[in-house]
Formats: structure tokens, C-alpha cells, sequence
């Protein structure tokens, strides 16, 4: 028996209402039956019951919509009410390192009530976030790769992290990003941003778990690693 409603992840967790897949999911070690890294998310918004997510960068929205997933099934649970729960993604939209599929009245949107920002991360972070006073229990860092870009999304959103929220930074292991460059219908620039970023990272003032699952030719999936920061109080 499984915990995981296969039916729901196949239809609109791994795919797109169950007509397309799901952009980009593989580099999360995910598949159309198997969550992959989408299982952490899932985990740590379900364990610590956040309530507002930012999500930076999203190409197929794979990370958002189980990040809301999750939050419905805890606001069931009788956590909190419908409005207590957020979920911010923001996506310039402009193409670079993939291409971002969705849109404001796209049927992804509007299923899981996904607020929008499309625009650059640091033109949302003052014009979005900073005048709505909005906080953050959880910030998933996946927009710009550079480590320019990386450090200033970094550097910008953790001051809009929440007492014990958690940062998460997609794309840091640079092994699979060496080797694992297409897929039979998508292209993924190597990102070496995220990785020098968590080598430079202030481990006083930081914890960091760094989640790394590549073997060459591995039989099995395999994802792009994902590091899990939380700050140190």
C-alpha cells in the first residue's frame, strides 16, 4: 500500500492535468509515479505547517504546486483555514536557463491559487514583498544560477525568512550538472551558481544539509541536489 495517492501525483502533481509533463521535474529526480526531491518539500512544509512559501523560479511549477499540496492536506487536518495559506512564485518569464510554460491564467494557477510575480527576483522583492510586509516560512531559491544571482536572491529573501524558517537552493550539485546536460525533449544549462554559493556560505551564522542523490549511469533517478539552510538561533 502506498501514502501517496498515485492517481493525484500522476494528474496534477508529475503532469499537467494528466495531458503533458510536468517541465524540468527530472532534475529533480522525479518521474511521472516518483516524487523525487518533490518529496522534500512535501515533507517540510507538511512537518513544520507553513503557511507562506516564496518559490523563486519555476518552469513547470513542479515545486509550487506540491509546496500547496502539502498545505491543503495539513489546513484539512484542522491547521489553520483556507486564507491562512500561501504560496508566492516568481518567474521573470524571460527564457533564461529554460523555458517557463505556465501563465497567469494558465489551469495550474488557478487549481492550486498560486499568486504570481512575474517579474526579476529583485524587482519583486522591493515592489511585491517589501510593500505587503509579506514574511516567509519557507524560500526556495531556483530563479537566476550564477553565483551573482544566487548571493543577491539569498542575500534579498532571507530577510523575509520567518523565526526557524528554512531556505532551500535548488541545483548544487555540480557532478550531475557536469554530466547530465538533456533530456530526450529539454535542454538545462550547467549551473554552477548554487554550488559555489553553498561553499562560501557563513556555516556560524547557517545549518546546512546538502541532499545529493547522483551516480553515473544510475538505473534509478536521479536530481540536481538540493541544499536545506535554516538559520542558526
Amino acid at each position: 500500500m502506498l501514502l501517496i495517492n498515485q492517481s493525484v501525483l500522476k494528474q496534477f502533481i508529475t503532469s499537467n492535468d494528466g495531458k503533458s509533463d510536468v517541465k524540468y521535474k527530472w532534475t529533480h529526480g522525479a518521474t511521472e509515479d516518483y516524487l523525487g526531491l518533490g518529496m522534500i518539500f512535501y515533507a517540510l512544509t507538511y512537518f513544520y505547517k507553513f503557511k507562506s512559501c516564496i518559490v523563486l523560479g519555476s518552469g513547470g511549477g513542479f515545486v509550487p504546486r506540491i509546496i500547496r499540496q502539502a498545505q491543503w492536506d495539513i489546513k484539512d487536518l484542522g491547521f489553520g483555514k483556507e486564507e491562512d495559506y500561501h504560496v508566492y512564485l516568481v518567474d521573470a518569464k524571460n527564457g533564461i536557463n529554460g523555458i517557463t510554460d505556465w501563465g497567469k491564467d494558465d489551469w495550474f494557477i488557478k487549481r492550486f491559487y498560486i499568486d504570481t510575480v512575474v517579474d526579476t527576483t529583485e524587482k519583486a522583492y522591493y515592489d511585491y514583498f517589501v510593500r505587503r510586509n509579506i514574511k516567509a516560512d519557507m524560500i526556495h531559491i531556483d530563479a537566476g544560477h550564477s553565483l551573482e544571482d544566487v548571493e543577491r536572491d539569498f542575500k534579498l529573501y532571507s530577510k523575509l525568512l520567518n523565526k526557524n524558517g528554512i531556505i532551500t537552493i535548488h541545483d548544487v550539485d555540480l557532478d550531475w550538472n557536469e554530466t547530465i546536460q538533456t533530456t530526450e525533449t529539454e535542454t538545462y544549462d550547467k549551473c554552477e551558481g548554487p554550488s559555489e554559493f553553498i561553499k562560501k556560505l557563513d556555516k556560524k551564522k547557517w545549518r546546512l544539509i546538502t541532499l545529493m542523490d547522483y551516480t553515473p549511469k544510475a538505473e534509478h533517478p536521479t536530481s540536481s541536489g538540493l541544499a536545506v539552510i535554516q538559520k542558526n538561533e
